[in-house]
């Protein structure tokens, strides 16, 4: 077919068909990087000294990308937008990583148990009350039990623990819990005492403290949802519904609630398939 007659065709163009016709290779080129220099480039020594001095201070003390385009806006001539400075810090200190930077994952033993108490404020029969949350987590499988009690003494902390030894019919080899009044404490050598209510169930205490790096965080991201959004938005008639409000709670996240650590699997489906807590 000549040139032509592919011309008559419609909506074909003739220089479109001479385009082509003379193309002995018409494999799509990739798209040409156009971008320009990026309005940073010119305080990229600037950014950088900053961001090299804060290898010396404490991580809570150092730049935040947004601490750095303030100080460029205020310092400099600079007139980028913030999207640009997150870019260029992050890549600067992925390139600069040194290895001491890096890190281990924390992994938890099947049976080992975080405990923490929550202090809420719980709307019951109209008044506005202290709820006193305790939360035990297993982090090996995500399982979580939760119970409202009127205190965080020993005598309380004793309650809700055999309330969740009944409750999944053991008791965990190893409990990590902070420095709770009701667990235990430190004395002014630095000893710690426990409470006596772990040694009548023989568990080993693992105190949260500087340098111990079983820290007690899956627990208290648990605590957290539940003061904030379960039991300070609520309206309860009695202690008990908000006890049945809490069980509820539990029994969604450890069987209904998916997490991406277990295979996509809901904590009640990691156990029954012969993994434990």
């Amino acid at each position: 077919m000549s040139r032509s007659e592919i011309a008559r065709r419609p909506d074909v163009d003739r220089a479109t068909v001479a385009k082509y016709a003379d193309m002995d290779d018409m494999t799509p080129k990739p798209p040409m990087d156009r971008r320009q220099g990026s309005k940073i480039d010119p305080y990229a020594a600037l950014v950088d000294g900053w961001l090299e001095a804060d290898r010396r201070p404490p991580r809570k003390q150092r730049h935040t990308a947004k601490r750095v385009h303030d100080r460029l806006r205020a310092e400099t001539e600079y007139d980028g937008e913030y999207t640009t400075t997150p870019g260029y810090v992050r890549r600067w200190r992925e390139a600069n990583r040194r290895g001491s930077d890096g890190y281990g994952e924390l992994v938890w033993a099947p049976g080992v148990a975080q405990i923490d108490f929550g202090v809420a404020k719980a709307r019951i029969a109209g008044e506005l009350v202290d709820d006193h949350c305790l939360v035990v987590t297993f982090p090996h499988s995500n399982m979580r039990y939760v119970t409202s009690l009127p205190g965080e003494n020993a005598e309380c902390l004793c309650h809700g623990l055999v309330e969740v030894f009944e409750h999944i019919g053991g008791v965990p080899p190893v409990i990590v819990m902070d420095n709770a009044t009701g667990a235990g404490r430190r004395n002014a050598r630095g000893e710690v005492t426990p409470a006596a209510v772990l040694d009548v169930f023989d568990i080993k205490k693992s105190l949260s403290h500087k340098g111990n790096p079983y820290d007690n965080a899956v627990v208290e991201s648990t605590n957290r949802p539940l003061k904030k959004e379960l039991v300070y938005r609520n309206h309860y008639t009695t202690i008990e519904q908000l006890r049945h409000d809490l069980n509820d709670y539990v029994w969604w996240s450890d069987n209904q609630r998916l997490h991406s650590t277990l295979g996509y699997r809901s904590p009640k489906e990691f156990t029954e398939q012969g993994l434990v807590l």
